[in-house]
């Protein structure tokens, strides 16, 4: 085939394909866009939007000689335009008509209806009641606290749909709008809690995450009672008679929550006894009022499972400003708590006791209040123990 042929047989098909176009209307643009019938009127008009968007109305029908659009409440609430910008203040269904004269002389109208409605938001606040409980009936004050909280939402725009969640609580979801879920002391803390609200009617939907602080938070210094320093810290350690022996406190990553401390005691001695705390570290204390209700608590575990007898002899809240201590104002020895003995597994358990605060010193607050937990090795065969998350929390002043 020739040069000329190939060109004259390009340029046919060409010709070929713009024919096509001419007389294939629907095929050949960006979009299958259905054509209005001769007469029919034709908008584009959204079912519904918010306040104070803009929107656009297009007037698609052919061959218009003139049209007129009417907008309830709408401004503009006229136009002549085939393209129109409007925008709604009020809520509420409004009326749009639209208006055409054809070039043949012919009219008619189409009337749209949009419902303007208020965008979709969420956030919400809750309130928590601490409520006692007993965990065994034969170790009273071997007791929790659930903190029972009601979440109240604050909503606009009418959603007819609520998707809550509640990391930790009971339940753990919720499509309750006003739920009411509930935290275990040793599962409460800050979580993040998340709201889904929607609206069927447009598929809005918003989503509203919060961070919930569900309970107390514990007066002591978490770098000493919950063992996340980089280092051990300084504590008060006395066995009967005398001090610890040296590297028996140390510092562990495999705590209950991050790091905890080891705590070794050789054994070999009968009815020894002994005591961590804090009398003389005042930053790692705190402060409690008389009357208020407390809870101390902690997590433990034992390298090897030990009876009453090898475990725990006693701990208490104890509050003590010696004459030697930097604070004011100066207060004897006081305490009050849990007495043993109370055994240990192999697997992290938690022990708490409820307390009321006595009016020690004549309606002045305890000045350094500090966990005194005492490890006893009655029968002397020694044993590793793990303390993690010691706190005391108030739960009513």
């Amino acid at each position: 085939m020739s040069k000329i042929n190939l060109r004259f047989l390009k340029n046919f098909l060409t010709i070929s394909v713009i024919s096509g176009c001419l007389f294939m209307i629907e095929g050949c643009g960006e979009e299958d866009t259905a054509v209005p019938s001769a007469g029919e009127v034709v908008a584009d008009v959204p079912a519904s939007a918010t306040p104070g968007a803009t929107l656009t109305f297009l007037d698609r029908s052919e061959n218009v000689a003139t049209r007129a659009w009417t907008i309830q409440d709408g401004d503009p609430a006229t136009s002549t335009n085939r393209s129109v910008s409007v925008v709604f203040e009020s809520t509420g269904e409004k009326s749009v008509v639209l208006d055409v004269v054809f070039e043949n002389g012919t009219t008619n109208s189409a009337t749209y209806t949009i419902d303007i409605q208020d965008l979709v938001t969420a956030s919400f606040t809750s309130v928590q009641t601490p409520l006692a409980v007993i965990n065994d009936p034969d170790m009273p004050k071997n007791a929790d606290i659930q903190y029972s909280v009601e979440f109240n939402p604050s909503v606009t725009g009418t959603p007819d749909s609520y998707a809550w969640t509640f990391p930790g609580g009971t339940p753990e979801t919720s499509t309750d709008e006003r739920p009411v879920v509930t935290w275990m002391d040793g599962d409460a803390g800050t979580v993040t809690v998340s709201l889904v609200v929607s609206r069927s009617s447009d598929s809005q939907s918003v989503t509203f995450e919060e961070e919930v602080t569900v309970g107390s938070q514990s007066i002591l210094n978490p770098l000493w009672w919950n063992f996340e320093s980089d280092t051990l810290m300084n504590y008060l350690t006395w066995q009967a008679p005398g001090a610890w022996d040296e590297g028996a406190l140390t510092l562990v990553d495999d705590g209950f929550k991050g790091k905890a401390v080891k705590i070794i005691y050789p054994g070999g001695d009968v009815n020894n006894q002994w005591s961590l705390f804090t009398r003389d570290i005042t930053e790692a204390n705190g402060s409690l009022l008389p009357g208020s209700v407390v809870l101390f608590s902690y997590y433990v575990k034992a390298e090897t499972n030990v009876a009453v007898d090898n475990g725990f002899r006693f701990w208490r809240i104890a509050n003590h400003v010696p004459d030697f201590v930097d604070l004011e104002p100066k207060q004897d020895y006081k305490n009050i708590g849990f007495v043993g003995p109370q055994g240990a597994t192999t697997e992290w358990q938690r022990f708490s006791h409820l307390d009321t605060i006595p009016d020690w010193y004549a309606g002045e607050a305890l000045a350094n209040a500090y966990p005194h937990i005492n490890f006893a090795d009655i029968n002397g065969t020694g044993n590793t123990f793990y303390l993690d998350e010691v706190e005391i929390k108030v739960i009513q002043e």
